[in-house]
């Protein structure tokens, strides 16, 4: 049963329709978020991409791949960002380090994708995870955050939504002629190295905000890739990234502030996230950034580089 306004209007409602009806626009003022109201409304907007990024832990059961997901379930007109396959291919085994300007180019363009497009990126899960990442991608590669947006509540509350207003039509013109090809503009202010990170435990120019489970940064549970080290980062601190979500949603910023601060971080201060693998990482990059933290940057190898014995990096335990 859908009941409300959908049944109201038998079984269907075009986005004009449910725009005079609710007033949409994201779930908190100046947000890089947007709720699916939002989407519903302005998906046929030419020059509006959606992405669904979902991706999974190494210890989730294979089977199926996000991509085979994707194909049979999936938001209109959207597309999957692989952030294993658009990625750097590293020697040592690193997972989905952040692709070349070239190689990151080269799809835009295969999409037919332009610097002005507004980007919708969501995860086919109940939060954010990979989503976060891209969004933290496009950023590096220079997209503007203006255009720039994750879905908040993910497909779970975009299928709530359809439920109730019907599914959506999509336009067939997809804006795409005649598009001015793609130019990424690499901002290495929002990557740190390895280097970067070793030369800061004794310089602590900047804060290290780690988003693993709390029992990992302790150095209590293993890491889930074989190999690395317990524990973490010479003078870390520790927020794990579901902290600062609530039902697939990013909390609201006077949580998010408190939930920040008692972390011991200081918003005066650089901040730099990092994780497993440089994925959960980009939640709390995300979450910063909804408080006004533009300038967070990312650790890109995060532990799965630290963690390694031929990294020759500290490593400390609680």
């Amino acid at each position: 049963e859908t009941g409300g306004i959908n049944a109201e209007y038998g079984g269907e409602m075009s986005a004009g329709l449910l725009r005079r009806t609710y007033a949409t626009v994201t779930s908190r003022a100046n947000s890089i978020l947007v709720s699916p109201k939002w989407l519903y409304e302005h998906i046929n907007e030419p020059r509006l991409k959606i992405f669904d990024c979902t991706w999974k832990m190494p210890s989730t059961p294979p089977p199926p791949h996000p991509n085979e997901e994707w194909k049979q379930d999936r938001i209109p007109g959207s597309l999957y960002f692989d952030i294993d396959k658009i990625a750097t291919v590293d020697a040592r085994g690193l997972p989905h380090m952040l692709p070349s300007v070239e190689t990151f180019n080269n799809q835009m363009r295969a999409w037919r994708l332009s610097n002005d497009d507004h980007i919708v990126l969501y995860d086919n899960s109940r939060m954010f995870f990979a989503s976060a990442r891209v969004w933290w991608t496009f950023r590096v590669f220079g997209h503007s955050s203006q255009r720039l947006s994750v879905l908040n509540g993910g497909v779970k509350e975009w299928k709530e939504l359809c439920k109730e207003f019907g599914e959506i039509k999509i336009s067939e013109n997809d804006g795409s002629q005649n598009v001015k090809p793609y130019v990424a503009t690499y901002r290495p202010e929002l990557v740190k190295t390895l280097e970067e990170m070793k030369n800061n435990v004794s310089t602590q120019s900047f804060q290290v905000l780690d988003a693993r489970p709390a029992s990992r940064w302790k150095g209590i549970d293993p890491e889930p890739r074989p190999g690395l080290a317990s524990g973490h980062i010479p003078h870390s601190l520790s927020l794990p990234f579901q902290q600062v979500l609530q039902n697939g949603n990013l909390k609201p910023k006077e949580e998010l502030e408190k939930i920040f601060k008692n972390s011991k971080l200081d918003f005066n201060k650089p901040i730099v996230t990092s994780c497993g693998s440089g994925v959960s990482a980009a939640v709390l990059s995300l979450a910063l950034y909804d408080l006004g933290i533009t300038d967070a940057a990312l650790y890109d190898g995060s532990f799965s580089e630290w963690g390694r014995s031929d990294s020759n990096a500290p490593t400390w335990k609680e």
